[in-house]
């Protein structure tokens, strides 16, 4: 970037593509990470889905932006349903998203989630 030299005011990629995912401490979500929530929300238990694909469901987003929505909100819904795409829950509440995603009946191997029988498509129930 060129910060003196271009008249042009940057933005972080997220925010250009309207994707406004952070908020301030205690604000509350933004309509992104709103749907992004309402996505989460659907996810039947013993099912889970990666931060990608509910991106993909969306039709909008990455990882990331769905990531750091789940950091700042993903407490209000049934956040251990999403999970990296290794089948791996998030750190630093590894334990904890193994633990409920077990007595949810989740196929838990190991820090994993089963992908191939736990994977949620967001249409079938």
């Amino acid at each position: 970037m060129c910060p003196t030299l271009c008249p042009v005011k940057h933005r972080t990629a997220s925010a250009s593509a309207g994707l406004s995912v952070r908020a301030r401490a205690g604000a509350p979500p933004t309509p992104y990470a709103r749907a992004v929530l309402d996505v989460v929300d659907r996810i039947p238990p013993g099912k889970v889905m990666t931060y990608g694909d509910v991106a993909e469901l969306m039709g909008r987003g990455s990882p990331r932006t769905v990531g750091a929505v789940m950091s700042d909100h993903g407490r209000e819904v049934p956040w251990q349903r999403v999970v990296q795409a290794s089948g791996r829950p998030a750190e630093p509440h590894l334990q904890e998203a193994l633990r409920l995603l077990a007595a949810e009946g989740c196929p838990v191997t190991g820090e994993r989630v089963d992908l191939a029988r736990a994977r949620w498509d967001g249409r079938t129930s």
